[in-house]
């Protein structure tokens, strides 16, 4: 056994911390009740709400006088026994000073008080069998939190300020998934509930904040830790990690090792390692992780990570370290789990993709993931988003081709029409030539003698030229039918009729009879040819088909309504005859409840009348009431 160890061991405190919370909520409710804390009511209390003996309680006591946690004092009660004095307990001062102390009260290890051993390096201490490490200098005590903040060199490479940037990207993490461990002023606070069931009231809250200073040597939190990471404070991931474990310390001396929150503390320390292991295989995997920018994944780190096919069965996978025959790998995929296998049970990633006779929809996007990876290895100066946009273009024209190549071309009566449109457009452009050449109008009223069409056999250069006299001041005449006829032929106003009706109707396809030809025209009109009669019969059995299919489902869209319609007026009935019953049943229930006396303080039914509006349940809330309030206003007659 080493000697240094048992020359520094010496003893801090006896009492356990969640005794001495006990002791304290005993104290303070008895102080409520107006009534001195003595043993024996402190024991009462003790053994009536934590079911601890009288003895137990005695000796707890006396190790919370000797620590300095309660005061011995004599006092005179307000009830009972007036003007005697008695012997009881004081809770402490509030103001307490740490700084006094050189180091916790209780073993860092298994956070319990006793002889304990001081690190000499920290405010630390241990029991002697809590010490796993006694390595330590001739004349000192060193523990084993400062021996690995003096020897962590797993991030040497990785400079200052992104060490911490990457601490805190882990305190982000961790503030998102355990908010309750933020702030040390909330975690550790204690309630403490007075009354019966019915009627109890917290006594504790923020005004009992003096009790860590007491117990937790140094608070931690997350928020801390932090705002630590922020100011560079952290020269490696140790000292990080013992921050961490200090929050689990300061919450289950507080609050007791079997509690909620102590559980939630550990599983937060137990993220906080793997948080810190993930870092330590590679640091710019994690940021990558952490930002989660556009094909993270697939960016290649500094030095490019070994690719393997792993697990059972095969999947392309990253090497991050290795350990003995053992390999920790992060697959490529949707999810990028982590595992760690046998160096055996891996194949190189040269190996055919035709062996491995994988088909899945994950093993695709892996092997997406691993092709756009080698191609950033193979062209590190190329952006990602030029890659990306190649990739996409190639894909969208594989597709295309795919559906050019299978889907049959189907032509719709829109563009039927269209086709139509073109031909005449075609025809009338050859025979543009043939036609007369219109002549050009002045506004106003046209002359008496009005200049006859040209015949279509004259030519441009023979047509004679007509002069018309100025126009007379006045509303110009309206035009008559055989004059909007020579402007405009019948087939360019078909053309534009049909287009019109298609700009409005694009959603659906109306059956239109072909407009008549007027016969009051004079413009000499166009033979059909062969193409047009063959697209017009085409067309006709679709526009049929369009035209029942739609008479169809506006037959079947009515119907569904109509029985909406009937189902949503049998609900209203039922729910109506619902509502008036509870309606009754409720009239009927409230007129019973008036009917009754109840409990001043817990609204329960009340069997004891006190005076003229005020009765109880039972006696444990006639006497809570009586101390509160109705002893001063009671009006019953004694």
């Amino acid at each position: 056994m080493n000697k240094v160890l048992l020359k520094s061991m010496y003893r801090r405190r006896m009492s356990c911390p969640q005794v001495v919370q006990q002791l304290w909520d005993a104290v303070k409710v008895i102080r409520c009740q107006h009534q001195v804390p003595t043993l024996e009511k402190i024991a009462k209390y003790m053994t009536r709400v934590h079911a601890v003996t009288e003895e137990e309680v005695s000796r707890q006591l006396q190790y919370c006088v000797r620590d300095g946690l309660l005061l011995v004092r004599k006092s005179k009660g307000s009830k009972g026994s007036k003007g005697v004095e008695q012997e009881g307990y004081k809770l402490p001062e509030i103001e307490n000073d740490n700084n006094s102390k050189s180091h916790d009260w209780y073993c860092f290890e298994c956070h319990t008080g006793g002889d304990v051993i001081p690190c000499q390096g920290c405010h630390r201490a241990y029991h002697m069998s809590c010490i796993t490490n006694t390595l330590g200098t001739q004349d000192k005590f060193i523990c084993t939190v400062c021996q690995s903040c003096d020897e962590d060199s797993s991030l040497s490479n990785v400079k200052l300020s992104k060490l911490n940037r990457l601490l805190t990207m882990v305190c982000t993490t961790l503030k998102d998934r355990y908010s309750s461990l933020v702030n040390s002023s909330e975690f550790l606070r204690r309630s403490i509930m007075i009354g019966s069931p019915g009627a109890q009231m917290d006594i504790g809250g923020a005004k009992e904040s003096w009790r860590v200073s007491y117990l937790v040597y140094r608070p931690v939190d997350l928020g801390t830790m932090m705002a630590a990471a922020k100011s560079q404070k952290y020269p490696n991931v140790a000292a990080f990690l013992a921050q961490a474990q200090s929050i689990v310390h300061s919450v289950v001396i507080f609050h007791g090792v079997l509690s909620d929150l102590a559980d939630k503390s550990r599983q937060m320390l137990r993220e906080c390692l793997s948080e810190i292991a993930k870092i330590r295989a590679c640091h710019s995997c994690y940021e990558a992780a952490v930002l989660r920018g556009r094909h993270w994944f697939c960016k290649p780190c500094r030095p490019p990570h070994q690719l393997v096919f792993a697990g059972s069965p095969y999947m392309p996978a990253k090497v991050l370290q290795e350990k003995d025959d053992k390999l920790e790998v992060v697959y490529f995929g949707p999810q990028h789990p982590r595992a760690t296998v046998e160096r055996e049970s891996t194949l190189p990633i040269t190996t055919p993709v035709g062996h491995l006779g994988k088909t899945s929809p994950t093993w695709s996007k892996a092997m997406d993931e691993l092709a756009r990876h080698q191609k950033m290895l193979t062209f590190p100066n190329q952006s990602s988003d030029s890659d990306d946009s190649d990739v996409e273009e190639d894909i969208s024209k594989e597709k295309i081709s795919l559906v050019k190549e299978t889907l049959p071309v189907v032509k719709s009566p829109a563009s039927l029409k269209r086709e139509r449109y073109s031909s005449d457009e075609e025809n009338i452009k050859k025979e543009e030539p043939k036609k007369e050449v219109a002549v050009k109008k002045k506004r106003g009223r046209p002359p008496k003698n009005s200049l006859t069409p040209v015949s279509a056999s004259s030519t441009p250069s023979t047509t004679p030229v007509s002069t018309e006299p100025k126009r007379k001041p006045g509303r110009p005449r309206r035009k008559k039918p055989e004059e909007e006829v020579e402007e405009k032929s019948p087939l360019e106003k078909e053309i534009i009729s049909e287009v019109a009706s298609e700009a409005l109707n694009d959603e659906e396809i109306k059956v239109e009879n072909p407009r008549p030809e007027s016969p009051t025209t004079t413009a000499p009109t166009t033979t059909k040819n062969e193409e047009e009669i063959v697209s017009s019969s085409c067309m006709e059995p679709q526009v049929r088909s369009f035209g029942t299919q739609t008479v169809k489902k506006e037959k079947a869209n009515k119907e569904i309504i109509a029985k909406l319609k009937e189902e949503l007026d049998e609900v209203r009935t039922a729910h109506a005859e619902e509502l008036k019953a509870l309606k009754e049943t409720h009239a009927q229930e409230v007129a019973a409840t008036k009917k009754k006396q109840w409990c001043y303080n817990c609204e329960q039914e009340a069997i004891y009348h006190c005076c003229w509006n005020t009765a109880y349940c039972s006696t444990e809330c006639q006497q809570v009431h009586w101390q509160r309030e109705h002893k001063r206003v009671c009006r019953r007659k004694r």
